[in-house]
């Protein structure tokens, strides 16, 4: 009887435990709010091209951080980004849309520039490139204006 006492109490250390594992590894996953540190930077694109919440953000092919939100504004679609501490971003790079693979999948790429003045939390990414429509690039080859 003592036995099955020790195993249902095991059992709950064991449920509480993984619970909190679970949701710890979540959160510095998907970078959320909760537990996710860095800051904000904004940019603006005229075409997201399907990019949503979640997308990662790189420099140099090195995942630096996630798209937080996209929204309208103003007929423009403004990209809120959470990146990591300890990444700078200076004033005058540059932020791209790009293709992930063949089968579709945005990430937004950032070029760096050479400004010294860096981007605050809350700063906006003021030079940006937006998504290749491939069905334009495609329609443009074969009616001969490429």
């Amino acid at each position: 009887m003592i036995f099955w006492k020790k195993m249902k109490y095991m059992a709950g250390v064991f449920a509480v435990a993984g619970t909190f594992g679970l949701g710890w590894h979540g959160g510095h996953i998907g970078n959320a709010g909760l537990f996710g540190g860095g800051y904000k930077v904004v940019a603006e694109f005229g075409d997201v091209g399907g990019l949503e919440g979640g997308d990662t953000v790189s420099i140099a092919g090195i995942r630096v951080g996630s798209v937080e939100s996209v929204s309208l504004r103003e007929y423009q679609a403004e990209v809120v980004m959470r990146l990591d501490d300890g990444v700078e971003i200076r004033d005058d790079s540059v932020a791209s849309i790009k293709t992930k693979s063949l089968l579709g999948g945005k990430y937004v790429q950032i070029t760096p520039g050479g400004s010294d003045r860096v981007i605050s939390d809350g700063g906006k990414l003021r030079e940006t490139e937006s998504a290749m429509d491939p069905e334009r690039l495609i329609s443009s080859y074969v009616f001969g204006k490429v």
